[in-house]
């Protein structure tokens, strides 16, 4: 039987929901040049990606990573890399 690391399915979930959360808030951002602009702004919806730009990419890193490192524990790197 496979071992499921489920603590590393749920930090993908959160990276991904605060990637579709922070790219939703773009168009309320005025700093940033975004494909669509809102005529509002909001001060809190840009501190909030200001906060989650500090995660959410270095987050998909650090997972990608750790299922790379499994994946090649149960293969060689030939192989592992033919799949990509």
């Amino acid at each position: 039987m496979k071992n499921r690391y489920y603590y590393i399915d749920f930090l993908r979930v959160i990276a991904i929901l605060m990637m579709f959360i922070f790219h939703v808030n773009m168009i309320f951002v005025v700093e940033n040049d975004w494909h669509i602009k809102d005529v509002s702004s909001s001060n809190v919806l840009m501190e909030l990606n200001y906060w989650m730009s500090a995660f959410r990419m270095p987050l998909l890193f650090l997972v990608s990573g750790f299922v790379s490192a499994i994946l090649l524990e149960k293969m060689n790197q030939r192989h592992f890399f033919y799949q990509r």
